[in-house]
């Protein structure tokens, strides 16, 4: 793997921790590293000292290291990062004990359904409405196994509400997402798929969810149209799949910022994951939408 390609991966990465993205310094400190050179020729080179670029090498590997899951330092943070782009997964997962554990995150804040979701019993097989729109096709699927393992205990053990799978383009969220709904359709009455990539508007999407449940007249104004959507999905268990995620963002902005006329986007996620229903919206996207980080401080902060 290349140097751009690393710290493209090391952005990522780093943006799933915090929000940001890499800044000036701390791309120089990476790509030097991945160089080889010491801390000494880094400092020289953006002209400020040692000790403060040992500084951000630290802060750096220990960010790193958290992400992955494995001690990240100067000396392996090449080799770990280039292992990393073939065999981590595409996302975070933050289980209700605050730790972070592999990639895909989960924004759920209760374990439990109300009293009219059905029952995890594996001998109640029902068969789903299935509605899965544009879906590609799944011709093969292996490995994954731990990512997919922990997307269906997040899904029929902790009951969350909102997922976000992240990752880059062509690393296959989309199969690993559609894999996931293959395996659990058994214990949901609905599974529905749509593709984000032509960035429709929030009230079209939404109708179109709405159609599925109803035919009958939808009403034209965002309110209404959310408030009958999340009648439905506290009548129904649904697991709902947004893909291409990222075609809805502005271009050469801040990360995650809506473009012009689907900013109600942000308030149909914020409310998939705060308002009591018996569903989960599984996002896939290679950028990380701005509501997610701000329920991740939420959820950190009423776990601490």
């Amino acid at each position: 793997m290349d140097t751009t390609e690393l710290l493209k991966l090391a952005d990522t990465l780093i943006f799933m921790k915090t929000g940001k993205h890499l800044d000036h310094t701390q791309r120089v400190v990476l790509e030097g590293t991945f160089q080889g050179k010491t801390y000494a020729e880094i400092a020289e080179e953006i002209y400020q000292s040692e000790g403060h670029v040992r500084n951000i090498g630290a802060e750096l590997w220990k960010a790193l290291s958290e992400q992955l899951g494995e001690e990240v330092n100067k000396s392996n943070c090449r080799a770990i990062l280039e292992n990393a782009r073939f065999h981590k997964s595409s996302a975070i997962v933050q289980n209700n004990n605050n730790h972070i554990k592999v990639h895909t995150l989960n924004v759920c804040t209760e374990r439990q359904l109300t009293a009219n979701s059905k029952q995890q019993n594996p001998n109640n097989q029902t068969q789903p409405h299935l509605n899965l729109g544009d879906a590609p096709e799944i011709r093969a699927f292996y490995g994954r196994e731990t990512e997919l393992a922990t997307l269906q205990s997040q899904l029929l053990e902790e009951h969350c509400r909102l997922i976000s799978l992240l990752g880059f383009r062509g690393i296959g969220k989309t199969t690993l997402a559609l894999q996931l709904a293959e395996q659990v359709k058994s214990q949901f009455d609905y599974i529905i798929y749509r593709s984000l990539y032509f960035a429709p508007t929030p009230e079209t999407t939404i109708s179109n969810l709405l159609q599925i449940f109803s035919p009958s007249a939808i009403p034209p104004d965002i309110t209404t149209q959310l408030s009958q959507l999340f009648d439905y999905l506290r009548k129904y268990r649904c697991l709902i799949i947004l893909d291409d995620l990222q075609m809805l963002f502005a271009k050469e902005q801040l990360a995650g910022h809506y473009q012009n006329g689907l900013e109600n986007y942000q308030r149909f996620f914020t409310l998939a994951a705060e308002v009591n229903h018996n569903s989960c919206l599984l996002l896939n996207s290679s950028e990380k939408p701005r509501e997610i980080t701000n329920l991740e401080r939420i959820i950190n902060i009423a776990l601490a």
